[in-house]
């Protein structure tokens, strides 16, 4: 009878082959290049001339209309200096002309120039520049603008008036300061945002004008009046608050007041108009409140009695511009993962103070303070932080902005089978086990990717049975949050053939457990496994004769424990014998 043995044996196979080398040879045939890097004819004879631009350099650039000056050396060995053979081209507008220097008016747009000689036996050379045509930039006018005093403002004589103005220019800036003022009568009367002049009797056109770099100029103007002060005296006009010098923050409401009186009108302080020469009109009344733009500003209070004399009262006020900060890293929504540190950048400038960078103050909205500088690297907790960047000037005025990132928490992950180093038949499956959670996403076992070093790409999720090649394997499990951030964790394994064989002996019984004598006694069954709490394994033995076996596919990595038992005609199973093994660990 045949026995029935339940396990299985496998069988090697061994692939080969060759790799066939193969010569390939260069050059045995085929003709040679007509033309040779050497430059030389096909006598060797003859070496190609030499030409070089030397004007307009690479990419320069010209405005349209201004002529281009091309020019360029060219020599050869035979025919000596060939410069008043040059042949000037653009690939825009075809041949330009000949000769070793020329001028020429190209069309707009981007040329590539070449220039081209050849030698008395018409060998050639090339050489080449790429230059740009383009339309003159126009320049923009600067303004120009009178802020003080109103047009048509009348003045008794020997009174002081204060004219103001404010000018500015798209490519120069700010030009206040450089505003040149003149009377029809008096002539130059100073130049500044701000100057003070008495003025002679009679009509006088005030004209404030400005130039910029380019000499492109602009004026503006306004006629005044100086009259006799026999019968009307010029009302009086003082401001009381601020004092002058002041300083006020950018983006503050800053209050101004002033008291106005004529001998005539009386308390005309309800009619006073306020102005800057940077910002020209800021309001009208005793009190007024406004916004100031940064800078140093010459404020003005004007009144003019019902017979239109005016008069005026000045002070500087300097506002202070906030400083600007900016977090160049990280930028919005960035997530990071637990426990890496990251970078903190920033940029910080003032208008009156330069860099700030080096002062400027981080914190979180979860950790608090994280320190001060232009570049921090830090450690953050897990969850969703504001990080703030602020700085303070020299005059205290301050400026933050922030951005929001997320510290993404670990997930975990752990393999619960099969075991790091576990040894397996390569003929079996593997069962790959694994738990993964996330503190955002929850249970994410479904995700797990499951790699081997050998097999590449074995499947996704928990509990997939897997078949693997002999040898050794390093199993790789990987799961990626809902943020693309992984976790991952790895064990070895080994694949083998089982090669260890034991030979287990028994004693056959002779009485059933009654003490009757056995009289159909029908064979054996010899129970084993790795665990001698249970033996899962079975061999059938059907010879009631025999009283030992060879147990063949046994693992040489591990322990094997065995019992038997015997079996009569009515299938019953005696109790098992007493357990044996055999360590193939250390034996």
């Amino acid at each position: 009878m045949a026995n029935l043995v339940a396990k299985k044996s496998g069988q090697n196979r061994v692939l080969s082959f060759w790799l066939i080398p193969m010569l390939l040879v260069l050059g045995a045939c085929g003709g040679a290049d007509e033309t040779s890097d050497s430059g030389d004819d096909s006598n060797g004879t003859n070496a190609r001339p030499l030409v070089e631009i030397s004007s307009p350099s690479q990419s320069q650039e010209f405005e349209s209309g201004q002529l281009v000056r091309l020019s360029g050396n060219a020599s050869d060995e035979q025919d000596g200096d060939l410069g008043s053979s040059i042949e000037w081209r653009s690939d825009l507008d075809g041949l330009l002309g000949t000769g070793e220097e020329i001028f020429v008016n190209l069309s707009n747009g981007s040329h590539s120039v070449t220039a081209t000689v050849a030698d008395s036996k018409n060998l050639t050379a090339t050489d080449s520049v790429s230059i740009s045509i383009v339309e003159p930039q126009q320049n923009t006018l600067p303004t120009v603008t009178i802020s003080s005093p109103s047009n048509g403002t009348s003045y008794v004589e020997s009174q002081q008036i204060v004219f103001t103005g404010s000018a500015s220019d798209a490519e120069d800036g700010n030009l206040s300061n450089q505003i040149a003022w003149q009377s029809s009568i008096d002539g130059n009367l100073g130049t500044g945002s701000s100057v003070t002049a008495v003025l002679s009797l009679g009509n006088h056109t005030i004209t404030a004008t400005v130039s910029d770099q380019d000499s492109g100029t602009t004026s503006a103007v306004i006629e005044v009046s100086v009259v006799e002060a026999e019968t009307n005296s010029p009302p009086q006009v003082e401001i009381t608050s601020p004092d002058n010098g002041s300083q006020g923050q950018e983006n503050q409401q800053i209050q101004f007041s002033a008291q106005a009186n004529d001998d005539e009108d009386g308390d005309i302080s309800g009619q006073i108009v306020w102005s800057s020469n940077l910002d020209g009109q800021i309001g009208n009344g005793a009190v007024i409140s406004s916004q100031l733009s940064p800078g140093t500003h010459q404020v003005v209070a004007s009144v003019s009695d019902s017979e239109g004399l005016e008069n005026q009262s000045t002070i500087e006020f300097i506002v202070n511009a906030i400083p600007n900060v900016q977090i160049t890293s990280p930028t919005e929504n960035t997530v990071i993962q637990q426990d890496l540190n990251i970078d903190l950048v920033g940029e910080a400038t003032d208008s009156e103070d330069g860099d700030l960078s080096s002062i400027i103050v981080w914190s979180s909205s979860l950790d608090g303070a994280l320190g001060t500088g232009a570049a921090l690297n830090v450690s953050l907790s897990t969850g969703e932080h504001i990080l703030t960047a602020q700085v303070e000037d020299s005059s205290g005025a301050s400026y933050s902005t922030n951005t929001t990132i997320r510290v993404n928490a670990k997930s975990t992950l752990s393999i619960t089978s099969p075991g790091s180093g576990a040894e397996l038949d390569v003929f079996e499956s593997v069962l790959l086990n694994a738990t993964a959670n996330d503190p955002e996403d929850g249970d994410i076992s479904s995700n797990i990717q499951w790699t081997s070093n050998v097999d590449g790409n074995l499947g996704q999720g928990t509990g997939i049975s897997v078949q693997l090649s002999e040898g050794e394997h390093q199993l790789t499990a990987t799961v990626t949050d809902s943020d693309g951030l992984a976790a991952t964790e790895s064990i070895t394994i080994t694949m083998s053939n089982a090669t260890g064989t034991a030979t287990v002996s028994w004693t056959a019984p002779t009485h059933n457990t009654d003490d009757s004598e056995l009289d159909d006694l029908t064979g054996y069954k010899i129970y084993y496994g790795q665990d001698a709490d249970n033996l899962i394994d079975y061999i059938l033995v059907e010879d009631p004769s025999q009283t030992s076996y060879v147990v063949e596919g046994l693992f040489t990595n591990t322990v094997y424990y065995f019992s038997v038992v015997a079996c009569n005609s009515l299938g019953i199973e005696s109790d098992l014998s007493n357990i044996a093994s055999k360590d193939f660990v250390n034996q």
